[in-house]
């Protein structure tokens, strides 16, 4: 017997067995869509509000995820090529340069970024 009082939306138990046998949401219905009477939980629009929520923060982890295996993947090569890459930075620091020149500076500020980042890498300070 349907209570027209109670939301309509048929619910299943958790049990196994259970599973196959609905029965209607024993919430006190709350708001009426298209004629049809829900309660909090059940309410299409509550209910498309959660699951795009839901779906934000599973893209979020997802593209989380994939970043820091991305890192592990990618990490070691870029470290050892940033190794490889050093010493030709070294040169804008020897006498003769001139350290006002823009392009030398920005060279020299990459190179003390590149160490302490290789630094980091290797849990040296």
């Amino acid at each position: 017997m349907i209570n027209r009082n109670r939301c309509c939306e048929t619910v299943y138990p958790q049990e196994p067995m259970g599973s196959f046998h609905g029965y209607q949401c024993s919430k006190n219905a709350t708001v009426e869509r298209d004629g049809k009477k829900y309660c909090g939980i059940h309410d299409p629009v509550k209910v498309k509000a959660r699951r795009a929520k839901n779906a934000g923060i599973a893209e979020a982890k997802y593209q989380l995820e994939s970043s820091k295996r991305r890192i592990e993947y990618l990490g070691p090569a870029l470290l050892a090529m940033l190794e490889r890459i050093l010493p030709d930075w070294e040169h804008c620091a020897i006498e003769g340069d001139d350290e006002n020149d823009p392009v030398c500076q920005d060279r020299i500020k990459l190179r003390d970024e590149a160490k302490a980042l290789i630094a980091k890498a290797k849990g040296e300070k």
